[in-house]
């Protein structure tokens, strides 16, 4: 499935719109449901979503990761064994920080049914690039993962994370 990708003039106006679109997402399941789930990845950006004020959190079920990204590629490195396990979820130990964490394997962005991603800024041009436009490799991209079986995977993105992307 393609991915279609929103570009906003910065990372406020990216983030309002992926929580929107979040919010919407979920008001549309708990009409027909009691709970919906949500995965989210750990980082700054994705912080700048979860407004208090607005988001439905009474009967939605959040896992967060906490591992922040270039904290992941010291411990971890270019590649995770756990990358090609499709039908778990896993924790993991981070021996820096001497505790166990949880990590999303593919599993999750498998089974989702939309799949909202947020970049924002100039140092995740590169990275966004590369997984939007480079061959299949989730061991370097696991963003590459993501099919949906709802509307599909949507990439919210700031102007200076965008400015690669063709």
């Amino acid at each position: 499935m393609t991915a279609q990708s929103f570009v906003y003039e910065n990372a406020q106006a990216a983030s309002e719109a992926c929580a929107l679109k979040l919010i919407e997402l979920l008001g549309r399941a708990l009409a027909s449901q009691p709970r919906a789930s949500i995965a989210v990845s750990s980082g700054a950006t994705p912080k700048l979503m979860f407004d208090p004020a607005h988001f439905p959190s009474a009967n939605v079920h959040r896992v967060q990761g906490e591992l922040p990204p270039k904290e992941a590629t010291k411990i971890y490195g270019p590649g995770e064994p756990l990358i090609d396990d499709h039908k778990n979820l896993a924790p993991v130990y981070a021996e820096k920080f001497h505790q166990w964490r949880f990590t999303l394997l593919p599993a999750v962005l498998e089974a989702a049914r939309n799949s909202l991603m947020l970049a924002a800024g100039d140092d995740q041009a590169e990275a966004l690039h590369a997984r939007l436009h480079q061959p299949y490799d989730p061991q370097k991209y696991p963003a590459q993962i993501t099919t949906c079986h709802g509307e599909g995977a949507r990439w919210y993105i700031d102007k200076a994370a965008a400015r690669r992307i063709t």
